[in-house]
């Protein structure tokens, strides 16, 4: 799991882009291609793979470093996103639905920044948790599955293992440093230290 992330908001267009800077960092690369359905929310992050990834000179580089695709054509995602509701999201959903239903939440601003700074820590902590689970969680072979069984953290980060390529493409420091500046960080960082 790269990133799972509870704050007040999924929708700006520059916290996610922070998000996906943030890992680029971490990982020290980007990815060969990544794939995101149309929201307003994936143009940054677009356009900043696409920045990254325009010199290489592979099959996927430039603009074919980024495409479109319906979430719902991706059955490994709405599995896992089924997963995560259960596990996890299910609670906070009828938690909070109770709260409207018992007219203890009215929804306005100061209803809103209280239900965030009372339960936001909680629930970061419980994503945090789901995600170690699923990296250390064995997948099964399935029969007539062509795909590798194995842990995910072991898959991710021991390729030659399982005969896989790296799919992380290294990256210029100097061109992360220009895409941060298009960044919006949780908890009101503006920047990042940039060490790859």
């Amino acid at each position: 799991m790269i990133w799972l992330e509870a704050y007040h908001t999924s929708s700006n267009p520059h916290l996610i882009a922070g998000y996906f800077m943030k890992a680029v960092l971490n990982e020290a690369g980007c990815p060969r291609r990544v794939r995101a359905d149309r929201g307003t929310e994936n143009g940054i992050v677009k356009d900043l793979q696409t920045f990254l990834r325009r010199n290489h000179q592979d099959s996927l580089a430039d603009q074919r470093s980024f495409v479109y695709g319906k979430s719902i054509a991706n059955q490994r995602i709405e599995a896992w996103w089924s997963i995560l509701r259960k596990e996890c999201v299910q609670f906070w959903i009828n938690t909070f639905s109770d709260l409207k239903e018992n007219d203890q939440f009215s929804g306005d601003f100061l209803d809103k920044n209280l239900i965030q700074f009372c339960f936001m820590t909680l629930i970061q902590g419980e994503l945090n948790d789901v995600a170690h689970t699923w990296d250390c969680h064995p997948l099964q072979r399935h029969r007539n599955m062509v795909e590798p069984s194995g842990k995910p953290i072991i898959m991710y980060t021991s390729t030659e293992l399982y005969n896989a390529d790296n799919k992380l493409v290294l990256v210029d420091a100097l061109e992360v440093e220009v895409c941060i500046q298009q960044c919006v960080f949780k908890d009101g960082q503006h920047s990042l230290p940039v060490v790859l």
